[in-house]
């Protein structure tokens, strides 16, 4: 299950990567080199995965550091394709609405900051870098490839490197997402039966769902309707432990200087205890129902008050689907985010 669960997390990202290459982003001046250099390497590597994953599960410990080694990289590539893809997408529509004016190339001087072109490119090359050295380590392993990039998928748009993503619920203002919250908030707000009910937003990166989430968190109906709020930026694999240890952080806003698991829920237990609290648990990147079966029956001990609420956001479809399970919930308890149309998207690059 988990040796599935990384390479379909790895494959979803080099697709994604590749796409937003093959979009958009190649296009762009001064950049055109070196993605088109790191898409070649993305396509070489995701035609590895097959024979690697067959042989982490034979336990070849070098392969495993493969994976792992990989697993960083393509995170880190798709993030840099995802801020170059939102300046295409901005120039785009900029374009689109400036008829009366001559539009300079999109990486002139007058069109781009300097400062942005020389992080993207310094970013651009670094990962080249890196895949080059796992290029060459797989040519080490004996790794042979048995797989075509699949059809890529829908190219988006997401200004974030989720290294430096933004850990706490201060939210910018939104466009175009207005119905989307309220949906969601009357979901919320609706009686419900279960000592702890889940919603997933789901999508692609750059769709907005942390900002969506930020959004629900900060709603006034919200407020007046559970008496804790509790906001978790998750970003990245974490043992069950480690994400507790994050929400008890949350709620009492200290250090937490033990690692006993029991010690831990049980003060998160004294903090919710006869309280109907709101969770949110952002950018989460594990599907593994294990996990989610202990967490959430872990979660339905500590409170018996009915309906508080988790929101999860992420961009693995199969995690809303284990939530859903765990929770016995139905399939509408996953809301799957669509894009924004053009005049959204340059409403919204007209306040940037």
């Amino acid at each position: 299950m988990a040796d599935a669960v990384i390479s379909a997390t790895i494959q979803v990202t080099l697709e994604t990567a590749v796409s937003l290459a093959t979009d958009r982003i190649g296009m762009l001046v001064g950049f055109k080199k070196d993605v088109a250099s790191m898409t070649r390497s993305l396509r070489f590597i995701n035609a590895l995965l097959a024979d690697a994953v067959e042989r982490q599960q034979n336990q070849d410990r070098g392969v495993q550091e493969w994976l792992k080694s990989l697993e960083e990289v393509a995170y880190d590539a798709g993030n840099v394709l995802d801020e170059l893809n939102y300046e295409s997408l901005r120039h785009q529509v900029e374009s689109r609405n400036q008829h009366k004016r001559k539009v300079c190339c999109f990486f002139s001087f007058s069109n781009i900051n300097l400062a942005f072109r020389w992080r993207m490119a310094s970013k651009v090359r670094g990962i080249k870098l890196k895949l080059n050295e796992i290029n060459q380590e797989a040519s080490d392993l004996g790794l042979v490839g048995r797989a075509v990039m699949t059809a890529a998928l829908p190219a988006a748009a997401d200004a974030g490197d989720k290294r430096n993503r933004q850990t706490d619920s201060v939210v910018a203002p939104m466009i175009g997402r207005a119905d989307d919250e309220s949906k969601i908030v009357k979901m919320l707000l609706s009686p419900a039966e279960k000592v702890v009910s889940c919603l997933s937003i789901t999508g692609m990166g750059g769709l907005g769902k942390t900002t969506l989430a930020k959004l629900i968190y900060n709603n006034k109906q919200i407020d007046g309707h559970f008496d804790i709020k509790i906001w978790v930026c998750v970003s990245k694999k974490v043992p069950i432990e480690e994400l507790f240890k994050l929400i008890l952080v949350q709620l009492t806003k200290e250090k937490v200087e033990v690692d006993d698991r029991n010690v831990i829920v049980g003060k998160i237990r004294n903090q919710l205890e006869g309280k109907r609290y709101f969770l949110v648990l952002d950018d989460v990147w594990d599907d593994n129902q294990s996990l989610w079966d202990d967490f959430f029956t872990t979660l339905k001990g500590l409170n018996p008050t009915n309906v508080s609420w988790c929101l999860v956001t992420t961009r693995l479809g199969p995690l809303a689907h284990s939530v859903s399970r765990v929770l016995r919930m139905m399939e509408n308890e996953c809301f799957p985010l669509g894009k924004l149309p053009d005049d959204h998207c340059w409403s919204i690059v007209k306040e940037k």
